[in-house]
């Protein structure tokens, strides 16, 4: 498939946005369920949160969490330290720092803050979880000064 020809002087936002309208299309039609609805419902929750649907946004990374907990349960018992463990953490700890920024974006910080320790404490090497804790714990910025 031929992609068509992005005009140099785009508007990166506008892009950004037009692509999160095609993946909220795509996705929010799958019904699929385990770790393919694990995917859907993370990629409809920054998809959401990009477009401002803040509603679906709070359901979809909501969704991405529990299912991704749901695969754990099912899946990784009795493997605590295999690789395919250590992936679903690393999934799981990605769906808490989502919902974590839905939390802050909405001014929940108290929820905000509570998901990015979680996926601290769940993968020690999620760096974006770090960084948005330490994002949300720097004193707002007066908007005289953007």
């Amino acid at each position: 498939m031929k992609l068509k020809q992005i005009p140099r002087r785009a508007n990166p936002v506008a892009i950004a946005c037009s692509a999160a309208i095609l993946v909220i299309r795509k996705l929010r039609l799958s019904k699929a369920g385990g770790l393919e609805g694990h995917y859907a419902a993370t990629n409809l929750c920054v998809a959401y949160l990009k477009v401002g649907a803040m509603d679906n946004a709070e359901e979809a990374c909501d969704l991405a969490v529990a299912s991704i907990r749901e695969v754990i349960a099912t899946n990784s018992g009795g493997y605590p330290n295999s690789g395919k463990s250590h992936a679903y953490r690393t999934f799981l700890a990605a769906a808490l720092s989502n919902r974590g920024v839905f939390f802050a974006v909405n001014d929940r910080p108290e929820l905000a803050r509570k998901d990015f320790h979680a996926a601290i404490d769940v993968n020690s090497r999620n760096r974006e979880a770090e960084i948005n804790l330490a994002g949300l714990m720097q004193p707002a910025v007066p908007a005289a000064c953007t």
